[in-house]
């Protein structure tokens, strides 16, 4: 995080975040980046001023959201691959096993999913076991030594976001029509599909929570668009509330003041 000395104010940016968060008065507003830049946007700003060794965050005096690095990704990992590639385009297998097309000119932007790990069943069976929480890595190797200690001097808010999440999990793995379609098609794939997912992030959050106090968690979810949501209420409350429910009395327990 930014050090101390750089604001002119009584209250790092962590206590006026959980000030805000709880509706008490605070001497400044935080200005915060959820997502991360482009890159893009970043060539572009250099050729606007922005010095060529300077972050737009410590440019601007911005605050910052900490996330606690946890490896969420798949052990072992999908490989690499190049499918083809035209002047414009490139398709490869992406970093959740699916086949992606991206424009050269813009490469962190995906211009379509065009095939997914999982198609039947049995291929969830497979993928399932990438995503175990006792593979080797899913935590800094100096976690205890080195890495919580200094979440917890943090002078900017500390959190994690669950990315991906059940939403996304299944559009990655699965594309997004056969995932929707799947709740009535096979209901009973899903459920072990969020189960697994669930336990995966209950036994991902257990060390953090027993050695960092957070300020906030996110669900990286993407479940509407602008024409509505893209699940009713029913299948939400059939298939989010028993796997999500734990992982929330869990954070509640821990007292994680922000749950988004």
């Amino acid at each position: 995080g930014l050090c101390p000395h750089r604001y002119p104010f009584k209250m790092t940016p962590r206590e006026s975040f959980r000030a805000i968060m709880r509706h008490e008065p605070v001497d400044r507003l935080p200005v915060l980046a959820v997502e991360p830049y482009e890159q893009t946007a970043i060539e572009r700003w250099r050729g606007e001023g922005l010095p060529a060794d300077v972050h737009p965050v410590d440019f601007l005096g911005m605050s910052r959201l900490v996330q606690v690095q946890l490896a969420w990704g798949p052990i072992p990992a999908f490989e690499p691959k190049v499918l083809s590639e035209d002047d414009d385009y490139v398709v490869e297998v992406a970093n959740m096993g699916g086949t992606v097309r991206r424009r050269k000119e813009n490469p962190s932007m995906f211009y379509g999913h065009m095939d997914h790990p999982v198609v039947p069943r049995h291929d969830w069976e497979e993928y399932k076991q990438r995503f175990r929480a006792d593979s080797p890595g899913r935590l800094p190797a100096d976690w205890q030594t080195t890495v919580a200690p200094r979440l917890n001097a943090s002078v900017d808010p500390v959190g994690i976001c669950f990315f991906p999440f059940f939403c996304r999990l299944g559009f990655y793995s699965m594309g997004m029509e056969r995932f929707l379609t799947a709740f009535h098609d096979d209901p009973d794939l899903m459920h072990d599909i969020f189960s697994h997912w669930g336990r995966y992030v209950l036994e991902m959050i257990g060390p953090v929570l027993g050695a960092v106090q957070l300020d906030y968690v996110m669900f990286a979810e993407d479940l509407a668009g602008k024409n509505g949501p893209l699940v009713s209420p029913a299948i939400y409350e059939e298939f989010w509330y028993p796997y999500q429910d734990p992982i929330v009395d869990l954070l509640r327990a821990h007292d994680v003041p922000v749950i988004c």
